[in-house]
Protein backbone atom coordinates (compact mmCIF):
# COMPACT_ATOMS: atom_id res chain seq x y z
CA UNK A 1 0.00 0.00 0.00
CA UNK A 2 1.19 3.59 -1.06
CA UNK A 3 -1.66 5.52 -0.14
CA UNK A 4 -4.33 5.38 2.20
CA UNK A 5 -7.39 8.05 3.46
CA UNK A 6 -9.97 8.27 5.69
CA UNK A 7 -13.76 9.94 4.94
CA UNK A 8 -15.59 11.99 7.71
CA UNK A 9 -17.94 9.61 7.62
CA UNK A 10 -15.30 6.76 8.68
CA UNK A 11 -14.96 5.33 5.14
CA UNK A 12 -11.60 3.92 4.35
CA UNK A 13 -9.59 3.78 1.52
CA UNK A 14 -5.95 2.67 0.61
CA UNK A 15 -4.33 2.00 -2.54
CA UNK A 16 -0.75 0.65 -4.04
CA UNK A 17 0.64 -1.89 -6.54
CA UNK A 18 0.69 -5.71 -6.81
CA UNK A 19 2.42 -7.98 -9.07
CA UNK A 20 1.38 -11.24 -6.81
CA UNK A 21 -2.55 -10.84 -8.08
CA UNK A 22 -3.87 -10.75 -4.56
CA UNK A 23 -5.90 -8.15 -6.33
CA UNK A 24 -7.25 -10.38 -8.75
CA UNK A 25 -5.66 -11.95 -12.20
CA UNK A 26 -2.66 -10.08 -13.01
CA UNK A 27 -3.05 -7.55 -15.79
CA UNK A 28 0.03 -6.33 -15.95
CA UNK A 29 3.91 -6.10 -14.87
CA UNK A 30 2.49 -4.33 -11.73
CA UNK A 31 -0.66 -3.52 -11.36
CA UNK A 32 -2.16 -0.51 -9.34
CA UNK A 33 -5.27 -1.45 -7.17
CA UNK A 34 -8.00 1.27 -5.06
CA UNK A 35 -10.29 -0.70 -2.21
CA UNK A 36 -12.47 0.61 0.07
CA UNK A 37 -12.14 -1.42 3.54
CA UNK A 38 -15.12 -1.98 6.37
CA UNK A 39 -13.95 0.80 9.16
CA UNK A 40 -15.08 -1.95 12.02
CA UNK A 41 -13.51 -4.97 10.73
CA UNK A 42 -10.98 -4.12 7.92
CA UNK A 43 -12.38 -6.43 5.62
CA UNK A 44 -12.60 -5.14 1.79
CA UNK A 45 -15.71 -3.82 0.75
CA UNK A 46 -14.46 -3.41 -2.84
CA UNK A 47 -11.17 -3.50 -4.54
CA UNK A 48 -10.75 -2.11 -8.13
CA UNK A 49 -7.38 -2.96 -10.10
CA UNK A 50 -5.59 -0.37 -12.17
CA UNK A 51 -3.66 -1.46 -14.82
CA UNK A 52 -2.14 -2.05 -18.22
CA UNK A 53 0.86 -3.66 -20.04
CA UNK A 54 3.39 -1.75 -18.39
CA UNK A 55 3.52 -1.05 -14.40
CA UNK A 56 1.24 1.20 -12.99
CA UNK A 57 2.79 2.84 -9.61
CA UNK A 58 -0.21 4.57 -7.40
CA UNK A 59 1.27 7.73 -5.59
CA UNK A 60 -1.98 9.21 -4.78
CA UNK A 61 -5.43 8.83 -3.65
CA UNK A 62 -8.56 11.57 -2.38
CA UNK A 63 -12.09 11.42 -2.07
CA UNK A 64 -14.32 13.85 -3.28
CA UNK A 65 -16.93 15.91 -1.07
CA UNK A 66 -19.51 13.88 -3.45
CA UNK A 67 -17.46 10.69 -2.49
CA UNK A 68 -15.74 9.92 -5.76
CA UNK A 69 -12.72 8.41 -5.17
CA UNK A 70 -9.53 9.99 -7.22
CA UNK A 71 -6.38 8.08 -7.78
CA UNK A 72 -3.10 9.68 -8.95
CA UNK A 73 -0.99 7.05 -10.80
CA UNK A 74 2.80 6.83 -12.75
CA UNK A 75 4.24 4.49 -15.05
CA UNK A 76 8.16 3.67 -15.67
CA UNK A 77 9.67 6.03 -17.59
CA UNK A 78 10.04 5.60 -21.49
CA UNK A 79 6.90 3.41 -21.48
CA UNK A 80 3.58 3.83 -23.10
CA UNK A 81 1.00 4.11 -20.27
CA UNK A 82 -2.59 3.14 -21.55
Amino acid sequence: ATAITTTVDGRIYVAGADNTGFAGPALGHTDGFVAELVAATGKTLWLRTLASEHPAWVGGLAVGRDGSVHVATTRTPGEDFE
